[in-house]
């Protein structure tokens, strides 16, 4: 009789043993299925926009782990891209959303940016996206001068010099100029408004008059406004 007390002590012990690996076993499984990061898109091209668009998308940040999700930065190569995250912490099976806006304020032609996104991925700690966008100029006037600056070099009171330059329009659109201004020492030949057509120049002369400037060093400055946006 008691050989037999001891047999069934010896099985249940054996019974709990096994039900203790088991739950160990399977908390170690769960404990190396860490958070996993990933996107709906890895690339998101915009296609051809105007320059004074906007465009907008929104990229999917999915946990496809077992433990929380934590995006610690997000960043993007330039500025024109700007990001929103509509949550840093993301949990098992759910996920947030990244909105990308882009500017393309002074870019033409083919455009390419990189959003960089940090988390606690263990597999992909830094990881990034892509956005494209092909930017179409708006057709507008362009000036160009042909110089900036002059040196009228060493004159005496009394003289007048003069000073030339060219205004080139190489844009679409007739370039106005609307308004010139200067010091009271300075005149020029044209009449305002001035209206340059598209691929076409105007050569300005200025005047100097140096009978009532103080002798020495002088710096004159010619400000010459336009609907050129830039």
């Amino acid at each position: 009789m008691v050989r037999k007390n001891k047999i069934i002590i010896i099985l249940i012990s054996i019974v709990v043993i096994i039900g203790a690996f088991l739950i160990f076993n399977n908390i170690q499984n769960k404990s190396s299925q860490p958070p996993t990061i990933s996107f709906s898109e890895e690339e998101w091209d915009f296609g051809k926009i105007k320059e004074d668009e906007r465009p907008v998308h929104i990229f999917t940040i999915k946990n496809t782990g077992r433990e929380e999700l934590i995006i610690s930065r997000v960043r993007s190569s330039c500025g024109c891209a700007a990001t929103m995250l509509s949550s840093d912490n993301i949990q098992p099976g759910k996920s947030a959303e990244l909105k990308v806006t882009f500017n393309p304020t002074g870019y033409n032609g083919l455009v390419k940016k990189d959003i960089y996104i940090e988390s606690n991925d263990p597999q992909l700690p830094k990881t990034k996206i892509t956005v494209i966008i092909e930017v179409e100029p708006i057709p507008s006037p362009k000036a160009f001068l042909s110089n900036s600056q002059w040196d009228l070099g060493l004159i005496s009171q009394e003289d007048l010099p003069t000073f030339t330059f060219t205004i080139e329009n190489k844009g679409e659109l007739d370039l106005i100029i609307d308004k010139i201004d200067a010091s009271e020492y300075i005149q020029c030949d044209i009449e305002i408004p001035l209206t340059i057509l598209p691929g076409e120049k105007q050569e300005v002369t200025f005047t100097y008059d140096s009978s009532q400037h103080e002798l020495g060093e002088v710096r004159e400055s010619v400000r010459i406004y336009c609907n050129d946006p830039r």
